[in-house]
C-alpha cells in the first residue's frame, strides 16, 4: 500500500447475538431516525450563503477554468416539482457525470432490495471515485458497500415544499436571523411525513458513511424538486447552505462539483495517515473506530456560523 493510498470500507463490529452490524440494526431504523431528527435541531448550523460555503470549505487557488455556456440547460430535464422522487433523481443523475471529472454517479436506490423499508434503503444517488465503481457494481445488492466507498451522496424529495429546512425571508435583519426557526413547521401531515422520512434517512446515511469510513468530514446534497442545498458533516455537527434553484443557478451546483473534483484524497477527506498506520501495525486485525472527539484536528472543526457574515470561534 502506498503512503498516500486511501482506505475504504473499513471493518465494523458485529453484534454477536444478532450477527448484524453493531448500531445499524435495520429493525430499529425508525426509532433511530426519529432520534436523528431531534438531534439535528441541536447540531445543525445554517443557513449559510452558498458562495461563503464554497469559499470557506472548497476554496480554489485561482480562476475557475470551466465553460459555463454548457450549464444553461444542464438541469432542464429536472422538474421543479414531481409526483415522486424518481422523477427528480433519474434526470439529475444523467446530468452529473460531465460536471465532476474523475468521479462516477450511481443510482444507489436501484441497488436496494427493499427500497420501501427504512432499515434497508440507500441514497438516491451516490458518488464514487471511478476506480471504485466496479466494487459497487459487482457486489451483492443486499450488502451496503455503497457506504464504504461513497465520496458524497444526494438525497431527493419530490417538491420544495417538503424540504425539512426553511430559509429566513429575504432581507431579514440580524434579529430576524437570530430568532428564525430553521426547521420547517409543517401544517400538512403528508408533507411532514415525507420530509421527516427523507431527512431522517439523509442523517442515517451520513452516520453510516462515518461508521464505514475513517472520514474527517463528508459532503452531501439534498434536492427538493429543483431546489438544492449543500451539507458539510463532521463528527460533531453539520453546516447547511441556503436553498437555491438549480434552473436559476446551475453554476452553483456545477461549481460545487468542479471544486470537489479538484480535491485530493486528503482534502475530500479520508484520514489517510491514521488508517494506513493502523493497517500496517495490525495486519489482519479489525481497525478500531476513531474517537469521536479526536477524529479531526482543530483546523478541521466546523465553527458556528455568525449571521454577521463569517465564522465565529467557539468550543464544544
Amino acid at each position: 500500500m502506498s503512503p498516500d493510498s486511501c482506505v475504504y470500507n473499513v471493518p465494523m463490529d458485529i453484534n454477536s447475538r444478532t450477527l448484524r452490524t453493531s448500531g445499524l440494526d435495520p429493525l430499529l431504523a425508525m426509532s433511530r431516525n426519529r432520534s436523528h431528527i431531534q438531534e439535528a435541531r441541536r447540531f445543525t448550523l445554517g443557513p449559510m450563503p452558498v458562495p461563503i460555503f464554497l469559499d470557506t470549505f472548497l476554496p480554489t487557488d485561482g480562476v475557475i477554468e470551466r465553460d459555463c455556456s454548457s450549464l444553461i440547460d444542464a438541469f432542464e430535464a429536472v422538474p421543479r416539482c414531481a409526483d415522486k422522487p424518481a422523477m427528480i433523481y433519474e434526470p439529475l443523475c444523467s446530468a452529473l457525470a460531465k460536471l465532476c471529472p474523475g468521479f462516477a454517479f450511481d443510482k444507489s436506490i436501484e441497488r436496494c432490495i427493499r427500497p420501501s423499508r427504512l432499515g434497508h434503503v440507500k441514497p438516491h444517488i451516490s458518488c464514487f471515485a471511478r476506480e471504485n465503481l466496479p466494487h459497487i457494481q459487482q457486489a451483492d445488492p443486499a450488502l451496503r458497500l455503497e457506504f464504504g466507498y461513497a465520496e458524497l451522496f444526494k438525497q431527493c424529495t419530490s417538491k420544495p415544499s417538503v424540504d425539512f429546512w426553511v430559509d429566513p425571508p429575504p432581507g431579514a435583519n440580524v434579529q430576524g436571523l437570530a430568532t428564525h426557526d430553521f426547521a420547517q413547521r409543517f401544517d400538512d401531515d403528508e408533507q411532514r411525513t415525507e420530509a421527516m422520512r427523507t431527512f431522517g434517512s439523509h442523517i442515517a446515511f451520513a452516520t453510516e458513511v462515518f461508521a464505514r469510513q475513517h472520514r474527517v468530514f463528508l459532503y452531501t446534497i439534498s434536492v427538493a424538486g429543483s431546489s438544492a442545498r449543500f451539507f458539510r458533516w463532521d463528527r460533531s455537527r453539520c453546516v447547511v447552505t441556503e436553498a437555491f434553484d438549480i434552473h436559476e443557478q446551475p453554476e452553483a451546483f456545477a461549481d460545487f462539483l468542479w471544486r470537489f473534483s479538484k480535491l485530493s484524497d486528503a482534502k475530500r477527506p479520508s484520514h489517510l495517515f491514521l488508517v494506513v498506520v493502523l493497517f500496517s501495525c495490525y495486519p489482519g486485525s479489525r481497525v478500531p473506530m476513531m474517537d469521536r472527539r479526536n477524529a479531526f484536528t482543530s483546523s478541521d472543526r466546523v465553527l458556528p456560523y455568525d449571521t454577521q457574515g463569517g465564522c465565529s470561534g467557539g468550543s464544544d
